[in-house]
């Protein structure tokens, strides 16, 4: 009998990466954006010369998109000193969405741009819309990583990109002195 090689299995990342119509290596596509206040623009006058630039898909309705936010705010001056423009990309579809009031409710002040249905169907593969995803881009708007989810190992790749080595721990609560009951 021939022997037979089995496949290694998928990676989690490999298999997140079938859903999408963007690969790492191949360029981002092109498609219209809007700002929040209804000005027309494109994925391609995000890039700037130099700079690679870290994309996050979200909507209103997504709870880790709410926790991750607020975090990669407080990495923004971090990633642009690095290099790095950071800029939101809203997938609502609801006309009715309130995204400026969420972006003050959670105190978001990078750029961000709503694509809606145009920005999903240039992403996803599949009906199902996987958010937060992070897309990191270089100056000519070519795909290098995807970080999809909010967990501990995309909070490691974020604090990576930041130049953040280690993340950082929470502070122990003090023990309280030691006293001599013995007196």
């Amino acid at each position: 009998l021939g022997k037979t090689q089995l496949l290694d299995p998928l990676t989690k990342a490999e298999i997140f990466a079938r859903g999408l119509k963007i690969e790492i290596g191949k360029p981002l596509p092109n498609f219209a954006l809007k700002t929040v206040n209804g000005v027309k623009s494109s994925m391609q006058k995000q890039f700037r010369a130099g700079r690679q630039t870290l994309i996050n898909i979200w909507a209103t309705w997504c709870i880790p998109c709410a926790t991750e936010m607020p975090e990669l705010q407080k990495m923004q001056p971090r990633l642009a000193a690095r290099g790095i423009d950071l800029i939101g990309i809203n997938v609502d579809t609801e006309p009715n969405a309130k995204i400026k009031n969420f972006l003050l409710a959670k105190r978001i002040g990078y750029r961000n741009l709503t694509g809606g249905v145009t920005a999903i169907e240039q992403i996803y593969a599949t009906d199902e819309l996987t958010v937060p995803l992070s897309i990191l881009v270089d100056e000519k708007g070519i795909v290098r990583d995807l970080i999809p989810g909010w967990s501990a190992e995309t909070r490691r790749k974020f604090n990576d990109l930041a130049g953040d080595e280690q993340i950082k721990t929470a502070v122990q609560p003090k023990k309280p002195p030691k006293t001599n009951r013995n007196r």
